[in-house]
């Protein structure tokens, strides 16, 4: 885990909220405020961190899994538009490693069936298809601003949205339902207490405004690495497309099928020999549909609503439900990056990731 990088600003910061009492922004529940709630389904992505996929759970929706085009990692509009049911209350698309691509048709196929679009944004920050803003396209972006992400709050995340309504209901749902512009105390619903506290926002706002130059210099690291690594024999460099523009939470490999003799593990294996921040076992190396919580749900610490046409989650969630996914994980090797990379060390991961391929790939058994 790399560490936490908080400066004078934010520590002047801090003090200024301590002795204002100011309060933190718009903070809430997306799923909650566009709607979903027990026995509805929520299509997602199974490549995602479970934050996705416990709200979903917690609402008492059933989270319906699409798979993902093999090329962004991202979700296939095609798989979605398959997976819509007349009991499909949104989408949740998820814009992995830094990418938003196929955003825009994710929202098209959305809007055409009239179900509401929520974008996870926390590997994304300041992502980009056709010059809009991953977090703009749906009712609501959510963002992440956790210990590992662009920035960094501690923990936690912001929620955007245009809808001043959306942005009443997720106040209210974070908030007890307290409205804080009435001066009384008479909650109109049941809703939980999730608020940022002021010291994290302090610190956020701080964090927003160094944003921009993280991601350029993302952004610059990534670049290097396309052109530095564009010849190497059996690796398969990450796909952006024309219309798009990367944020860079992960550099993720694969190897070329029939030119890399070994698997992905020992590709992990021999990088990180040379000093490259290479692993494997992205999501635990299979997609969150096979993990104990959905294949033995009676552990679970929420109440699960009753299957239509299954007996249960595990015949629900079987093994080979996306195909493209499973396959994925188990070629995916992911490099970790920093803004902090030096223009060395970045020359440096190109020569070990070269000199690791190519020597697989001319000693490819006959």
């Amino acid at each position: 885990m790399r560490p936490l990088r908080f400066g004078q600003e934010e520590k002047d910061a801090l003090s200024r909220v301590v002795d204002s009492g100011a309060m933190c922004r718009t903070f809430g529940r997306a799923l909650a405020a566009v709607g979903v709630g027990w026995h509805d389904e929520v299509i997602t992505s199974p490549i995602t961190d479970m934050g996705s996929v416990i709200g979903i759970v917690a609402q008492g929706a059933l989270p319906v899994f699409a798979d993902i085009d093999p090329e962004t990692f991202n979700m296939d509009p095609d798989a979605v538009e398959r997976a819509i049911t007349p009991r499909t209350k949104a989408v949740l698309a998820i814009h992995l490693a830094g990418s938003c691509a196929g955003i825009r048709e994710t929202c098209e196929v959305a809007e055409k069936h009239g179900v509401k679009l929520v974008e996870d944004v926390a590997q994304s920050w300041l992502a980009e298809s056709g010059g809009q803003f991953a977090g703009t396209f749906g009712a609501v972006g959510c963002f992440s601003t956790n210990g590992y992400k662009h920035i960094s709050t501690g923990d936690g995340g912001v929620a955007v949205t245009d809808d001043p309504e959306l942005a009443r209901r997720m106040r209210l749902f974070m908030d007890k339902a307290y409205d804080r512009t009435s001066g009384g105390r008479n909650p109109e619903v049941f809703a939980m207490n999730y608020r940022i506290t002021e010291l994290q926002a302090a610190v956020g706002r701080v964090q927003l405004g160094r944003l921009a130059d993280i991601i350029v210099r993302r952004r610059e690291i990534a670049e290097k690495m396309l052109a530095g690594l564009d010849n190497v024999a059996g690796l398969r460099l990450p796909t952006v497309p024309a219309d798009c523009d990367h944020s860079w939470w992960y550099f993720i490999l694969r190897p070329a099928p029939g030119v890399i003799p070994v698997t992905a593990g020992e590709l992990a294996e021999a990088l990180a020999a040379e000093g490259i921040p290479a692993w494997t076992g992205y999501c635990g190396g299979r997609p969150v549909y096979l993990y104990d919580c959905f294949q033995h749900p009676e552990r679970s610490f929420f109440a699960v609503p009753p299957l239509a046409g299954a007996k249960s989650l595990r015949e629900m969630y079987p093994a080979g439900l996306c195909l493209v996914s499973e396959k994925l994980l188990d070629e995916m090797i992911v490099l970790s990056m920093s803004e902090h990379y030096s223009d060395a060390m970045v020359d440096g991961m190109i020569e070990g990731i070269g000199k690791v391929f190519n020597w697989y790939a001319a000693n490819k058994p006959a």
